[in-house]
């Protein structure tokens, strides 16, 4: 994507050439452009003839660009702070008042830890010296046969930093050489060859957790025993474990209120029911409230058994997996067919030699997506990054530098050039790109890790129906063909659900578009399901006081904290919800609730990053604990670090809801 401040002038080598005053820079790039027009820069001159709604709005991106650059900060300080930490408290606002994060305490403890480190720096003195024995035990004969071969041996050239305690064989300490260095040059010096040698990317030096570990270390001074493998894997990996599953105890308090959604994913064999029903015992019947797994007839033959069981339980088909099948519907379209082959069939061309692949990457400036034989919505990806390039492809196309290759004489080649060199081509990629673009975006909102929440899918499968009937207006029948099969599906994922109660109770739908009385079925239907008889009517009640806004409900409050997107459904639930108890319980337990199992699913690449082909004779107990400790510290670090960034919100698709498509009966329509 170029950015926008080209608008306003040229490139000149690194730099810039200002359209409005000429001002011509030969370094600092679009930043220093925008801080020309902003009038705002240390190192260049301000624009005397920029427009004042050019430099209005490039004040605007630089200050947000610089608000993003501390939260960026913010966000590195707080995952070091969690990896460091014993027990990670995974919500930060609870100890920082309103939600706010307190700087002067983030800057107080930043000195703190520098004067703590400056100090052990000044005790520790120019060497770090890690101790040995006097080498003076009797060993034998061994020891001396040793000694004369030794001899008679070159020394070997070992790093500085590294020495043999004549103590024990077995031990192994670190030592710093650092005549000629200072401390933190042979430091470095030993973390450069100690890594590669061991196998260790530089990039794992980021890792919050490594740095901690290494940090820690520090702390404790001279002297300190490196743990061995054994440890690590063994009473280390045990403590890790147990420390998790302390930190999980803490969730499992809410589990009464809130319920747990069960997500199941990749299983291949018989129906076996009986291995999610041990689960389902293990977490506490009583608190699941649905079942999330694909659409595999094992899946819903299994799940069905347990709700015949379980009857308050429910089986949610995944959303994100559904809509990958609807897409999976439309590429077999001949149109769509057609045009995924061919552009993938030139892909494959200009991917399988080296030299057009780097020609064809110097070109167009990047490289294109890739697409995943069972990730139907990546060959879309795929299509849409092509399309992005095409003038670049165009123009490299139709150059000698590319005429004049073997390549361009293949037939291969003659038929990429005639292809990607024809109108009519694009055209039909832009077609077929335009026939799933809202349906994309509904998958990139079903296979987040947070946003799927069960009350808000039948508001984004309005807002994609909505978007579909303004972008085909004029092509009534194109429209009808798409939301023919996205409704065939949708019927399966809404069928015998809890996903339209949770609508129903959602405050955002209530307070913007409003529920009608024929949505009472689905309210009856899911209540009916949760409660007993008794509960159930009371609850029924209790929902005509919220739908008709009484109590705590009719409050200004109650309507304003409903436009908050940073407060969880439930949330509000717990906060307005006191006059209708029951109906509260029901709304929190569903509103708690995902709609897909994404997060399952992203699970099995942190067993592919652990049980490797060079790893592979992991024992299945010693694996799973594996997976169970780098998967929950990695969550808790994306918990601790979540910070909402005020220019992600988007005001405009508040009014859409409020405003272009309200209904009559939206929820049903």
């Amino acid at each position: 994507m170029v950015d926008p401040v080209w608008e306003h002038g040229q490139k000149y080598k690194s730099g810039f050439i200002c359209k409005y005053c000429r001002e011509t820079k030969s370094g600092g790039g679009a930043t220093r452009f925008k801080e020309h027009l902003a009038q705002r820069g240390h190192d260049v001159k301000d624009c005397p003839s920029v427009p004042p709604e050019v430099k209005t709005f490039f004040i605007e991106q630089l200050d947000r660009n610089k608000a993003r650059a501390s939260a960026r900060a913010r966000e590195k300080l707080l995952r070091d702070a969690a990896a460091r930490a014993p027990h990670i408290d995974l919500d930060p606002k609870e100890e920082v008042g309103q939600g706010q994060y307190d700087e002067d305490a983030e800057l107080q403890a930043t000195l703190r830890q520098s004067r703590e480190e400056y100090d052990f720096m000044q005790r520790a003195g120019p060497h770090y010296d890690r101790g040995g024995g006097s080498g003076s035990g009797s060993g034998g004969p061994l020891p001396s046969m040793f000694t004369r071969s030794q001899s008679h041996v070159p020394e070997r050239g070992l790093p500085p930093w590294f020495e043999l305690s004549s103590a024990t064989a077995t031990d192994i300490y670190w030592t710093m050489d650092c005549e000629g260095k200072d401390i933190e040059e042979a430091s470095r010096d030993g973390m450069g060859e100690g890594m590669p040698c061991v196998g260790i990317p530089g990039r794992k030096l980021d890792d919050p957790y490594f740095k901690a570990a290494i940090k820690e270390t520090q702390k404790q001074g001279v002297g300190i025993k490196i743990p061995t493998g054994r440890e690590i894997d063994g009473k280390y990996l045990d403590e890790n474990v147990k420390e998790i599953e302390t930190e999980i105890e803490k969730w499992k308090k809410d589990w009464d209120e809130c319920g747990v959604t069960l997500m199941c994913d990749s299983w291949t064999g018989p129906m076996r029911n009986w291995e999610i029903k041990a689960v389902v015992m293990k977490l506490g019947y009583h608190n699941v409230v649905q079942i999330v797994t694909d659409n595999g007839s094992n899946y819903k033959k299994a799940c069905e058994i347990l709700t015949d069981q379980f009857p308050h339980m429910a089986w949610q088909p995944c959303l994100a997996h559904t809509i990958n099948l609807m897409l999976k519907d439309i590429g077999k379209w001949p149109e769509h067919e057609a045009c995924i082959q061919s552009a993938q069939q030139i892909c494959s061309w200009l991917y399988n030699s080296n030299s057009l692949h780097s020609m064809m990457r110097q070109a167009i400036g990047g490289e294109l997506v890739k697409w995943n034989a069972t990730r139907f919505g990546t060959n879309y990806m795929f299509l849409e990054s092509m399309f992005k390039k095409k003038d670049q492809f165009m123009a490299w196309l139709i150059s000698l530098e590319f005429r004049n290759t073997r390549f361009f004489k293949t037939e291969m080649g003659r038929y990429a050039f005639d292809s990607m060199c024809s109108l009519d081509w694009w055209n039909n990629l832009e077609w077929v790109i335009n026939d799933v673009e809202p349906l994309y975006m509904f998958l990139r909102f079903a296979d987040s890790d947070k946003n799927p929440n069960l009350g808000e899918v039948t508001l984004q499968y309005q807002h994609m129906r909505n978007t579909y009937a303004s972008k085909f207006a004029s092509d009534r029948p194109r429209f009808e063909r798409i939301m023919k099969v996205v409704d065939a599906r949708m019927t399966a994922v809404m069928t015998g659900t809890f996903m339209g109660t949770a609508c129903a109770l959602n405050p955002y739908m209530h307070y913007t578009i409003g529920v009608s009385q024929s949505i009472m079925s689905l309210v009856r239907k899911g209540v009916d399901k949760i409660l007993e008889v008794d509960s159930a009517a009371l609850a029924l009640h209790e929902f005509e006081t919220f739908r008709r806004k009484f109590g705590e409900f009719s409050t200004d409050i109650a309507r304003r904290m409903t436009f908050d997107r940073n407060i969880a459904l439930a949330a509000w639930w717990a906060t307005f919800g006191g006059d209708t108890p029951v109906l509260q319980r029901v709304a929190r337990r569903l509103l708690s609730q995902c709609a897909s199992c994404s997060g399952c699913e992203k699970n099995w690449s942190t067993f592919a990053y652990i049980h490797t082909k060079l790893r592979n004779r992991l024992s299945h107990r010693k694996l799973d604990k594996l997976v169970f400790v780098n998967y929950n510290l990695r969550l808790c670090l994306d918990r601790a670090t979540k910070v909402a960034d005020p220019y992600d919100y988007d005001p405009v698709s508040s009014f859409m809801d409020l405003s272009l498509y309200r209904r009559n009966s939206a929820i049903e329509d």
